[in-house]
């Protein structure tokens, strides 16, 4: 699930508006199905007309109104992919990107990708199971490294 922001020129007073997507997983649905939904906000009531009473796993991007909280039925997950790309951000801004924290943290991600692509699996369970077996240190050793980077840099 994410929103994506664009300009709807009708509506001269606001700056922004939101297209909230929802879409089954790729591999193992038996049917392919992608929800889009306009709104002129980025509020909380989207996710709530959008999920209803479902009960599940969201992945999104971490935006704070995807809160367990507020909706205690679902699970949510973080996306590597839009962690990495605050990182990417980063490391694009520094001059010396040379053993920033950044670049540690893209590369780190870069090596779960990697290792993700060697993967081949049948079902659900089983890329579970090899995730777990294959990724699960690359993964740790991620955030671990985010942890003692918060330690130093609080510090």
């Amino acid at each position: 699930m994410d929103e994506t922001p664009f300009r709807v020129l009708e509506e001269k007073n606001r700056s922004k508006s939101y297209f909230w997507v929802m879409r089954t997983t790729e591999e193992f649905s038996n049917h392919q199905i992608v929800v889009f939904n306009y709104s002129s906000s980025r509020k909380q009531e989207n996710i709530s007309n959008l999920v209803g009473a479902y009960t599940g796993a969201i992945m999104c991007d971490g935006y704070n109104t995807y809160s367990s909280e507020m909706y205690p039925q679902i699970t949510y997950g973080s996306c590597l992919v839009h962690i990495r790309r605050h990182f990417v951000e980063i490391v694009k801004s520094l001059k010396q990107g040379r053993g920033s924290y950044a670049v540690r943290a893209v590369e780190l991600l870069n090596r779960i990708f990697k290792e993700e692509k060697k993967l081949e699996y049948q079902n659900a369970e089983e890329k579970a199971l090899k995730r777990k077996l294959h990724l699960k240190k690359y993964v740790d050793e991620f955030y671990d490294f985010l942890d003692i980077s918060l330690i130093l840099a609080v510090n």
